[in-house]
């Protein structure tokens, strides 16, 4: 197989014939879940990175060139919401990822009181899964 994206659309063509993916080749399961799991741990990677405590791992003398930022909020984002996003992202490249979550940051200090809820979590999710399939559409045109 080529890839993430081939597992990934190996995994959607799997689900469309039949919803009971037990009846499949185990090793293949196991692939597919892992790719998942991949994207699952880096989204939570990249929140942690972009949305977590700032200021962690700073030097002693980081506080006098840096800008302190001000303090993010998250509420009800749960890990289902993250796996949620996982799955959507399927064909997203690792890059992809981190500036899907760098949008999300962006969306979360563009708001007054600087906090993520699950809400705001998938509108970002959803604006650039369409992103990502309107980009694959216009490369496949030229």
């Amino acid at each position: 197989m080529d890839g993430m994206q081939t597992y990934g659309a190996a995994y959607t063509c799997m689900r469309l014939l039949n919803q009971t993916i037990e009846i499949y080749d185990p090793y293949l399961i196991s692939a597919l879940k892992e790719v998942l799991l991949w994207r699952f741990k880096l989204l939570k990677l990249y929140l942690k990175k972009y949305l977590g405590s700032e200021g962690e791992g700073e030097s002693k003398w980081g506080h006098l060139f840096k800008k302190k930022s001000q303090k993010i909020t998250i509420k009800d984002l749960s890990d289902d919401v993250i796996r949620e996003a996982a799955r959507k992202t399927e064909g997203f490249s690792g890059r992809e990822i981190a500036k899907l979550m760098a949008s999300v940051q962006a969306a979360v200090y563009g708001r007054p009181d600087c906090v993520l809820d699950s809400n705001l979590f998938k509108e970002i999710v959803e604006y650039k899964v369409a992103e990502h399939h309107q980009r694959i559409k216009l490369a496949s045109e030229a």
